[in-house]
C-alpha cells in the first residue's frame, strides 16, 4: 500500500505547500519517541529491580507536575467549549465554532520556547527524583558510584522520552491550528467573494439565451464556456457592471439597432464574466474542499500511527479525531460550492445542476494537450485503423472469394485472440484513466497508487498504438505466409511465436512501473491468504471478465511449449506431415484445466469477499457478494461436465460412440427436453440477473426510485449516461455468463468459435463501462469499508510536485521523420505484398494454362 504522505503531496496545491498538515515531521517525532523509549527499555532491561524504584519516583514526580498549570492547555478554554457544545448545535453552528475554536489554540503555547526550537530544553528543577533507597545486595554498586550513574542515566532516558512526548504533542496541536486557521480564512474569504457576486449580479439574474445567434456570436460564447477556468493555481476577483434583467431573448440580430447590438454585446461580456468569476470561485472552494479532506485524512493516520506505536498513550489525541474538529469536516467549503453550482444552474443552465457542475470543473489538465506529439499519436492511429481494415478484408475475402480458409482456421489464432485480448485491456485502461481524469474521479488515491510512477493517458495511448502496430504487422505477415502470398522464408508459426515474445516483454518492461502491477497480481491470486485492498478486488473483478483470454492463453502457452508453432500448415489450414494438438483433445486439457481456467477468477473473488467477511465482520454485502460468485461458479461446473454426466450416464450401453451420438440417442428418447438443461437454464437467467442486480444497486448505487432510479450525487455530467448504461449492462451480463461455459463442451448455450472474439471484446468493453460508475460510486461513498475515512479529495493537477512530468517533443521535425520512416515501410510491406501475391497468381496460371485468364 502507497504511503499516505505520497498521497499527501500528490494532492496538494503547490501555492498552499506550507499550510498542510507536516505529516512527515509529525512521522519523524514518532520516530524520536520510539528511539527514547528503546533507549529506557534497554536500560530497564539491565537491572530491573533499581529500575522500578527509579520509575515509581519518576511517575510520582510526574504527577506532582500534572497538578500544576498545564503549559499545554488554552487557558479560555475556548476549543473545548467549543468541542462541548457541537452536541447542542446545528451542523452550520457546529462547524463555525469549531473553526474559530481552534483559532485560539496558538494562544495556549505562550511557554513553548523554553523548549526551544527543537525541543533540546530540560525541564530544570522539575527533574529533580527522590529515590528510594538501595537494597543491600547493590552495596558494592553503590560503593563504587554505579548505581547512581545508572539511576541518573535512566532518570535522563525517561526524561527525554516524556520530552518527545511533549514535542509531538505541541506539534501536533500546532499543526491543527494552522490548517484550520487557514481554512477559516479562506472559508471567510470565499464567502466574501460570493456575497460580493450575489449583490452585483442579483439571484434573479438569468442570462437568456436566443433562440437564433449569428454564428461569429455563437462561436464567440463558446469560446467563453471553453476557457472558463483557465486560471489553475491563481485566483482574482472580478468587477461587475450592473445587472441585466431584462434581456429580450426573442429579437433577432437584424432586427436590432446599433445602440442594441452593442448593449447586447456588453450583457454578453457582463454574462462571461460573471461565468469566468463563479467558475474560478467554484474550483478554488473545491480545492478547499480537497484541502479539508486531505489534512483530515493526515491527521486520522499520524494519530492512528500514534496509538499503534505506543499503546499506552491511547485515547490521548481523540479530540483531535472527532468529527469537526479539522476544518469543520469541510462542510463549509461543500456549502459554498453547493452555492455557486446552484447559481450557475439557475442562471445559465436552466435549473440543471449535473451540467452546471459539469461546466464549472474546467475538463483541462488531462494529459492531452495538443503539441507535436500528439501529432505522432493520431498519425500512428490512423495507420492503425488502416491496418486493421487491411487485416479484416484479407481474412473474410480471400475466403469469400476463393474458398481460402481464414485466419479463425489456423491453429495458431488463439495466440493471437489472447494477445489481441491483453491488447484490448491496455486500450481500455487508457480510456478508463481518462475519463476518470477528466471527471475529476481520484481512482491514483482510490487504488493506492504511487503518484510517481502513474502513466498520463496520452502515453497509455502511445503504448496502445504502438503494440497495435506490432500485432497487427505480425497478423498480416502471419496470414500471408500461410495463403503463401509471400515468400515462406520462415514457418507461419514463427510468427505467432515472435508475438508471444513481444507481449510478454510489453508485460514485464518498463520494470518500474509493471513491477507494482504484478505485485497486486499476485496479492489477487494469493487471496483469501492476503487480505484484499479495493485495487485488488478491482483487479479481481477485471479477471472475471478476461476469462476467454485466460483459455486462449492457456491454448497459447501448450502450442508453444510443444513445438506445433514449428510444423507448416497448407493452404487449407491443415498441418503437414505431422499430426498436431493431441493436447488440445485430451481429457487432461478439455475436462481438467479448461473448466479450472474458467473456475479460476470467480474463485479469486469467492475467496476475497470471504477475506472482507473475516476482516470486517460484516455479512453485507460480503456474503451476498461471495453467493454471486458461488452461482457463477455453478454455471461454469455445469457446463464443464454436463456432457461427461451424460457419457457415463449411458456408459454400458455407449461406451464406443462419440459424445455426439450419445447425445443425439438421448434427445430421441427425451424427445429433446432434458431436466438437466432446463436446470441449466435456470441457473444461468438467475446468475446473470443476481449479477445485473449487483451491477446497478450494489457497485454503482444506482435504481433508487427517489433519484429518479439513480444515486444521490451524480459526478458525470448527464443523467442519460447512468440510464444508457443501465440498459446495455443488462445484455451483456448475458453475454458474460456465456462465457463462462467451457469451449467444445457440448453445451446448448456455447458461444459459436467464431463469435470468440466478438464476445470476448463485448464483455471487455462491459467491464470498462462498469469501471467508470465503479471507481465513481467508491469515489462518493466508501461502500466497501476499505478506507478509513470515507471522503475522497477531487482529482486536480494541482501543480504537487509528486505529479508525473509528460515528455513532450515540441520540435516537429523528429516527429516528422519518424511520420516519414513508419510511412516508408507500411508502403514496402504493401508493395512487396501486392507483387507477391502477383507472383504467385502468374505461377499457378502457368502450371495451369486451361485455367480462365482473370480480366
Amino acid at each position: 500500500m502507497v504511503e499516505f504522505g505520497l498521497k499527501l503531496e500528490d494532492n496538494k496545491v503547490e501555492e498552499w505547500q506550507e499550510k498542510y498538515i507536516d505529516y512527515e515531521g509529525l512521522k519523524k517525532l514518532i520516530k524520536e519517541i520510539k528511539k527514547q523509549r528503546e533507549i529506557t527499555k534497554d536500560l530497564e532491561k539491565r537491572n530491573p529491580s533499581i529500575a522500578a524504584g527509579v520509575k515509581a519516583a519518576f511517575m510520582a514526580n510526574k504527577a506532582e507536575i500534572k497538578s500544576e498549570p498545564d503549559v499545554l492547555k488554552p487557558e479560555d478554554d475556548t476549543l473545548n467549549a467549543s468541542l462541548h457544545s457541537q452536541a447542542d448545535s446545528d451542523a452550520g453552528e457546529r462547524t463555525k465554532l469549531l473553526i474559530s475554536g481552534m483559532g485560539e489554540v496558538s494562544n495556549s503555547f505562550r511557554n513553548i520556547s523554553k523548549y526551544g526550537s527543537n525541543g533540546s530544553a530540560k525541564y530544570g528543577s522539575n527533574t529533580n527524583l527522590s529515590i528510594p533507597s538501595m537494597k543491600s545486595s547493590n552495596s558494592l554498586a553503590n560503593f563504587f558510584g554505579l548505581a547512581k550513574t545508572y539511576e541518573k542515566k535512566l532518570t535522563d532516558a525517561m526524561e527525554g522520552e516524556q520530552l518527545a512526548f511533549e514535542k509531538f504533542t505541541i506539534a501536533i496541536y500546532q499543526e491543527a491550528s494552522k490548517v484550520n486557521g487557514f481554512y477559516r480564512d479562506h472559508v471567510e474569504e470565499m464567502g466574501q467573494q460570493l456575497d460580493f457576486l450575489r449583490e452585483n449580479t442579483g439571484d434573479q439574474y438569468k442570462f437568456a439565451k436566443k433562440k437564433k445567434l449569428h454564428p461569429l456570436r455563437s462561436m464567440r460564447m463558446s469560446l467563453g464556456l471553453i476557457n472558463m477556468g483557465t486560471h489553475q493555481n491563481g485566483f482574482q476577483r472580478t468587477s461587475f457592471g450592473p445587472s441585466m434583467h431584462g434581456m429580450d431573448s426573442d429579437e433577432e440580430d437584424e432586427e436590432l439597432t446599433g445602440e442594441d447590438k452593442n448593449k447586447r454585446l456588453e450583457n454578453e461580456k457582463e454574462a462571461d464574466s460573471i461565468k469566468r468569476a463563479l467558475t474560478d470561485m467554484h474550483r478554488r472552494s473545491k480545492l478547499l474542499d480537497n484541502y479539508s479532506i486531505v489534512n483530515s485524512t493526515g491527521f486520522i493516520k499520524i494519530i492512528k500511527k500514534f496509538y499503534k506505536s505506543f499503546p499506552d498513550k491511547k485515547g490521548g489525541f481523540d479530540e483531535i479525531k472527532k468529527d469537526g474538529f479539522i476544518c469543520g469536516e469541510g462542510k463549509k467549503s461543500h456549502e459554498l460550492c453547493a452555492t455557486m453550482e446552484q447559481l450557475y444552474a439557475k442562471w445559465f443552465c436552466s435549473g440543471n445542476e449535473i451540467e452546471a457542475r459539469s461546466l464549472m470543473l474546467p475538463k483541462r489538465n488531462d494529459g492531452l494537450d495538443m503539441d507535436w506529439s500528439q501529432l505522432r499519436l493520431g498519425y500512428r492511429l490512423g495507420m492503425c485503423t488502416i491496418m486493421t481494415i487491411w487485416v479484416t478484408w484479407d481474412c473474410i475475402w480471400g475466403f469469400v472469394s476463393e474458398g481460402h480458409h481464414t485466419i479463425g482456421a489456423t491453429t495458431a489464432f488463439p495466440v493471437f485472440r489472447a494477445c489481441a485480448g491483453l491488447l484490448l485491456v491496455h486500450w481500455f485502461w487508457g480510456i478508463s484513466v481518462y475519463v476518470w481524469n477528466r471527471y475529476r474521479i481520484n481512482y491514483i488515491f482510490l487504488f493506492d497508487f504511487d503518484p510517481r510512477i502513474v502513466d498520463s493517458p496520452f502515453h497509455i495511448f502511445e503504448d496502445a498504438v504502438d503494440e497495435s502496430l506490432v500485432f497487427l504487422l505480425i497478423m498480416l505477415l502471419y496470414y500471408k505466409s500461410c495463403a503463401k502470398a509471400i515468400p515462406e522464408i520462415l514457418a507461419p508459426g514463427w510468427y505467432p511465436f515472435f508475438l508471444v515474445l513481444y507481449t510478454i516483454k510489453n508485460l514485464i518492461f518498463p520494470w518500474k512501473t509493471r513491477k507494482h502491477l504484478w505485485k497486486a497480481i499476485f496479492a489477487v491470486i494469493s487471496a483469501p491468504i492476503t487480505s484484499p485492498t479495493f485495487f485488488h478486488t478491482y483487479v479481481a473483478d477485471v479477471f472475471t471478465s478476461m476469462v476467454k483470454v485466460f483459455q486462449d492463453i492457456l491454448w497459447t502457452g501448450c502450442f508453444i511449449v510443444s513445438g506445433d508453432f514449428m510444423i507448416a500448415e497448407d493452404e487449407t489450414g491443415a498441418t503437414v506431415g505431422l499430426k498436431t494438438e493431441q493436447w488440445s483433445t485430451s481429457v487432461w486439457y478439455r475436462h481438467i484445466v479448461v473448466p479450472l481456467i474458467c473456475l479460476f477468477p470467480l474463485w479469486i473473488r469467492f475467496n476475497q469477499c470471504l477475506r472482507r467477511y473475516l476482516d470486517t465482520g460484516m455479512r453485507v454485502p460480503n456474503l451476498p457478494n461471495a453467493g454471486k460468485y458461488a452461482l457463477s461458479q455453478t454455471v461454469t461446473l455445469f457446463g464443464a461436465f454436463h456432457p461427461l454426466y451424460l457419457m457415463h450416464r449411458d456408459h454400458s450401453t455407449t461406451s464406443n460412440l462419440s459424445d455426439d451420438v450419445i447425445l443425439q440417442e438421448i434427445d430421441s428418447v427425451t424427445g429433446g427436453l432434458r431436466l438437466f438443461d432446463l436446470f441449466w437454464f435456470g441457473i444461468f437467467v438467475t446468475s446473470s440477473l443476481y449479477s445485473y442486480f449487483w451491477d446497478v444497486r450494489m457497485d454503482w448505487g444506482l435504481g433508487k426510485p427517489k433519484y429518479g432510479m439513480l444515486g444521490s450525487r451524480l459526478m458525470y455530467p448527464k443523467k442519460s449516461y447512468y440510464y444508457y448504461v443501465i440498459v446495455i449492462d443488462l445484455f451483456l451480463r448475458f453475454m458474460w455468463v456465456t462465457t463462462l461455459i467451457p469451449p467444445d463442451s457440448g453445451a446448448s448455450f456455447e458461444v459459436p468459435y467464431y463469435l470468440s472474439f466478438a464476445t470476448m471484446a463485448m464483455e471487455l468493453f462491459r467491464r470498462t463501462i462498469w469501471g467508470f460508475f465503479r471507481i465513481e460510486h467508491e469515489h462518493r461513498h466508501n461502500t466497501s469499508g476499505f478506507r478509513r475515512v470515507d471522503f475522497v479529495p477531487l482529482h486536480f493537477s494541482t501543480g504537487g510536485k509528486m505529479k508525473p512530468q509528460q515528455k513532450r517533443e515540441h520540435v516537429g521535425w523528429s516527429v516528422l521523420g519518424e511520420v516519414l520512416i513508419i510511412t516508408v515501410i507500411v508502403v514496402s510491406i504493401s508493395a512487396g505484398s501486392v507483387i507477391a501475391a502477383q507472383k504467385a497468381t502468374n505461377g499457378m496460371a502457368m502450371k495451369n494454362p486451361n485455367s480462365p485468364k482473370e480480366l
